[in-house]
């Protein structure tokens, strides 16, 4: 590629998304030789101005404005390149036949990558594939996709249709990024041959926006147990909740603080009100970034049971702050920790086995938690800082857009 920058188009279908794709967007930003290229729909109104560096090219919520955004870019693309354009109408009446609607969504879509033409483009979300399948020999796109947990662990393994999907996405793909050994293993289940395609880049936070807290064993009686994720089933909140009920029962004074908002909230609460627990457990909701690193420097330990999970970046956070954690052996979060040094890993779906962990975490002495402390911090800072995981997807797209 020489000198010249590599155009690079994040895609996970809206934005703004999720914390670690927004801060993978704004850091390949600050970069010389990459250019993000964002498309998708718009999700909700943010600052561009506090964006420079990225090309934004976003779907517009309001039905009208979205149909002069479309007549725009075919107005443009028609001028620019006709065959071209004329190719991609041909596909899209090919997809959905029986729809002009669909149609015109998916030429909203697709035309402004033949516009902005991007070197590579970068799929978070494996399933999100099927869309840009039949278009990638026009497009001429090389093609990354991101092993992030549900889509590979549970739907492409329970659905026929997604399993399809994904082996096909896995063999087209130039480069695969996975973020767990765990997910590695699955995707070779399913595409024996990939395994040289893949590259492990684990996930990686701001250390900055999470300072360590003095390494300091506070004497109380009560024990702060916390939990940040969404309330959703394969979080496995409900095993934590049943683990705590049998804590309480041997006599241990505990108060739970679950962040996060979700689908099953009603259902937690009504099993805190079914065991008992509401002098314990506290559905706390969504917390400003602040409120929820106030309440991190003061808990004693973090809990997080997911029944299914790519890796978590909130037990990153956890232990930056110097947090030990206590978590499940799903996918890629027994990676998250080093059991026995920063925490203590459990089986999945099991509260006798949280309640061990548990136990071994508060049975250790003070000194010994001082040590788990210091440890959860240095091990954050050395293996999981933000500019790190930078460098190893900047490495990626110079190696693929020179394939």
């Amino acid at each position: 590629m020489g000198s010249k920058s590599i155009k690079v188009a994040i895609y996970s279908g809206s934005y703004p998304d999720t914390t670690f794709i927004s801060l993978l967007i704004d850091e390949l930003s600050k970069r010389k030789e990459v250019e993000p290229y964002i498309f998708g729909k718009r999700k909700k109104k943010f600052n561009r101005a506090k964006k420079s560096g990225i090309t934004f090219c976003l779907i517009p919520n309001n039905k009208v404005i979205k149909l002069f955004y479309l007549i725009k870019y075919l107005i443009i693309l028609i001028v620019r390149n006709q065959n071209l354009a004329k190719a991609l109408f041909f596909i899209s009446r090919q997809q959905h036949p029986n729809s002009l609607k669909a149609r015109m969504h998916s030429l909203a879509r697709i035309i402004p990558f033949a516009i902005y033409k991007p070197d590579i483009i970068h799929i978070q979300w494996i399933l999100h594939y099927s869309f840009f399948e039949p278009y990638l020999d026009k497009l001429n796109l090389k093609v990354i996709i991101s092993l992030r947990g549900y889509q590979l662990s549970i739907s492409s393994f329970i659905d026929e249709n997604c399993r399809e999907i994904t082996i096909r996405a896995l063999n087209r793909a130039h480069a695969i990024h996975s973020i767990s050994n765990d997910l590695t293993e699955q995707a070779l289940l399913l595409c024996p041959t990939c395994n040289a395609k893949i590259v492990k880049i684990p996930p990686a936070i701001n250390i900055a926006l999470f300072k360590a807290r003095i390494p300091l064993v506070k004497l109380r009686k009560k024990i702060r147990l916390i939990s940040v994720c969404r309330l959703t089933w394969k979080k496995g909140l409900t095993y934590g909740i049943r683990a705590l009920k049998l804590l309480i029962n041997e006599g241990f004074d505990i108060e739970y603080k679950i962040i996060g908002n979700g689908a099953q909230r009603e259902e937690l609460l009504f099993l805190i009100e079914e065991l008992g627990l509401n002098k314990h457990v506290d559905l706390m909701g969504h917390l400003t970034q602040l409120d929820l690193k106030e309440i991190l420097v003061e808990s004693d330990v973090f809990l997080l049971p997911s029944v299914q999970e790519g890796f978590s970046n909130a037990v990153l956070e956890a232990q930056a702050i110097g947090v030990p954690c206590l978590v499940s052996d799903a996918e890629g979060l027994s990676e998250n920790i080093s059991n026995g040094v920063t925490g203590f890993v459990f089986k999945k779906r099991s509260p006798i086995s949280i309640v061990n962990a548990f136990k071994k975490w508060n049975f250790l002495t003070e000194d010994e938690k001082k040590r788990m402390q210091l440890a959860c911090q240095n091990r954050v800072r050395a293996k999981f800082p933000l500019q790190k995981q930078i460098d190893a997807f900047e490495s990626l797209y110079k190696d693929v857009a020179t394939k």
